[in-house]
């Protein structure tokens, strides 16, 4: 049976460890996590669009291997972007039920492609004015 965390807040508990087991099925915490689960499916997607624009060469476990940083900062990101959402409210009525599952899991998406966007920036030369002339110059 999920709760509030209001609700939660305002039972008595015997034990620690009840007051965590309750929180941790709380409406809030399933939201959160469904939003983390597809804010992971989010940076796969950011990684396929590197891919297939070339802009990154060899499989993602050869990405995660070579950028292990970018890889859990990003995850920290969507972690964060999704506890703020959740924690303002933002997919759940007064009474803590979630209105829409559609748009907590495209939230997750943004929240993960987004995040990913932001700390993984392949690298490209940066253009010169000699490379803009020399582009204007082919047929």
């Amino acid at each position: 049976m999920s709760n509030t965390l209001a609700q939660i807040a305002a039972r008595p508990h015997e034990s620690f460890l009840s007051y965590a087991a309750d929180l941790a099925t709380s409406n809030e915490a399933e939201c959160f996590w469904v939003l983390l689960g597809f804010s992971i499916a989010g940076m796969l997607a950011h990684y396929i669009r590197l891919w297939a624009s070339k802009q990154v060469e060899g499989s993602i476990w050869q990405w995660l291997k070579d950028n292990p940083r970018g890889a859990v900062l990003s995850l920290i990101g969507a972690a964060t972007f999704s506890f703020g959402e959740v924690s303002a409210g933002l997919y759940q009525f007064a009474d803590g039920e979630v209105f829409s599952w559609g748009l907590v899991i495209l939230s997750g998406f943004k929240n993960g492609y987004g995040a990913d966007s932001l700390v993984n920036k392949p690298t490209r030369p940066i253009w010169t004015e000699e490379h803009r002339e020399d582009e204007e110059k082919k047929p």
